[in-house]
């Protein structure tokens, strides 16, 4: 973007007559920018959800609906979606905003238009079928296909071409989720990680139009009932420890997402066109015991939340919700490590509610006179494993809180979210995949070696050296003898 569109006036000192200058060039360009970027995530988002709707329909009302086991739904979803990314666009596969990431640093932000549209159905197939996957991924990249599309009709430069990309990526965020805040941090903490003025007040407009289309379209509600949880700072050191698990269960969803895509590689089977076919027997066979764990997950979040479980599971819920944890953990990496379209962030909420239910239980159990309840520590666990392993503090605690309409609580989920961000151990989710090298089978330096995380690497280093310290005494003791 060419410099006189910059309103650095504002914030260089320049004098007040020049910026007003800067700032009327600066939303004469950006302005319909804007507008287009914001209208395209909103609307995006609005289709998305509408098509998963449709796909679950389908599938689970419309086949299931005519005796086809549940274990069958995910495994016709992946057979339908390979094909589809396979022949079409490749970039389709997984996540979705590592292939953002990649395209803003190697490509100059530029995105094939048929991404977006390919994008759509095969995660809306993916998730619809039942597949463990999240919005997160595709409705940025369909938000930012949509924008690079734009921004090159507009023959924008490449720090522009960028810049409109991550805005049509934020809009997305911002009207799936109804998180006008979260969606701009996405744009700043996720694709950008380098903070300038400029950058968050378009990503931030573009995030507050794509929030105004979404609920215009879908209404003004919250995703997550939880907004009677209340935040005591007497509980502040539990939510410390509950960050801690979270920065330890993060890396383990990490490794166990990468630890599929390792092993589709090492038997030559990764981005094959059948590849989600594969991985979709594990998850039809995991969801065929554990329904709960397919799709994304929200209302079985809502019903904790509600507390509106079958008697049967709330006898023995504290099991229920330790294997369900482990059955989404199952269903998502499979899901999409073995190349299934859709995102880390709807499984990463869904754990760490689980993770936080527990940990709460437990709580309950040993402080039953001061503990708030498992459910606030639900809502508390839904930040700890993303802010951990997307290596986003600030907008996992954001965002949830935006998702919950809880303001209340947000020093317990910021609490959390930032310890979990500094237990968890190098790198980030999106990283590992921009690293290696997007389409190609390339172990990255983290996940090639386990790599413990950040604390019990400190702690083991401390171990090591003071036994080797003892030992030099004892051998020193001896020599000196």
């Amino acid at each position: 973007m060419s410099q006189r569109f910059e309103p650095e006036g504002l914030w260089s000192g320049k004098e007040l007559k020049n910026w007003e200058k800067d700032s009327f060039n600066f939303f004469r360009l950006w302005g319909p920018l804007i507008l287009v970027s914001g209208v395209a995530g909103g609307l995006g988002a609005y289709v998305f959800r509408a098509l998963i709707i449709l796909n679950q329909d389908i599938f689970f009302g419309f086949i299931g609906g005519h005796g086809v086991p549940v274990i069958f739904l995910p495994v016709i979803g992946g057979l339908i979606v390979g094909p589809i990314i396979y022949k079409y666009a490749s970039e389709a596969w997984g996540h979705g905003v590592p292939e953002v990431m990649e395209s803003l640093r190697t490509r100059g932000g530029k995105i094939r238009s048929r991404v977006a549209i390919v994008k759509i159905l095969a995660s809306s197939v993916t998730i619809g079928s039942g597949g463990s996957a999240g919005r997160e991924g595709p409705i940025a990249q369909i938000g930012a296909s949509v924008a690079s599309v734009v921004g090159s009709v507009f023959h924008l430069d490449e720090r522009s071409l960028k810049l409109m990309v991550m805005a049509g990526a934020s809009a997305g965020i911002s009207g799936t989720f109804k998180a006008p805040i979260g969606g701009a941090l996405f744009g700043l903490e996720v694709l950008n990680k380098e903070i300038r003025t400029t950058d968050l007040i378009v990503m931030a407009l573009s995030s507050l139009v794509g929030y105004g289309v979404s609920v215009a379209l879908l209404g003004p509600g919250p995703i997550f009932l939880a907004q009677d949880l209340q935040f005591n700072d007497a509980d502040l050191p539990f939510y410390l420890l509950l960050g801690v698990i979270g920065g330890f269960a993060s890396y383990l969803w990490t490794r166990s997402l990468y630890g599929v895509e390792d092993l589709f590689a090492k038997f030559r089977i990764q981005r094959k066109w059948y590849s989600p076919f594969l991985g979709a027997w594990v998850v039809g066979a995991v969801g065929l015991m554990f329904p709960e764990s397919l799709g994304l997950g929200y209302s079985v979040i809502n019903s904790f939340f509600k507390q509106d479980l079958p008697v049967h599971l709330v006898t023995g819920l504290a099991l229920f919700i330790f294997l369900l944890l482990l059955a989404k953990l199952a269903t998502s990496a499979f899901t999409i490590g073995s190349g299934g379209s859709g995102g880390i962030f709807s499984p990463s909420l869904f754990m760490g509610a689980m993770l936080g239910a527990l940990f709460g239980m437990g709580v309950d159990a040993l402080f039953p006179s001061i503990s708030p309840g498992y459910l606030s520590y639900a809502l508390v666990g839904m930040c700890v494993i993303f802010a951990g392993s997307a290596k986003a503090p600030f907008m996992a605690t954001i965002i949830v809180a935006e998702m919950a309409r809880n303001f209340t609580m947000l020093p317990a989920l910021f609490l959390a979210s930032v310890v979990s961000y500094l237990i968890s151990g190098p790198g980030s989710i999106y990283m590992f995949k921009v690293e290696r090298t997007v389409g190609q089978n390339i172990p990255d330096k983290y996940l090639g070696t386990p790599q413990p995380p950040a604390m019990a690497l400190m702690i083991y280093k401390a171990l090591r050296s003071r036994k080797a310290t003892k030992t030099k005494d004892i051998k020193q003791v001896y020599k000196n003898k």
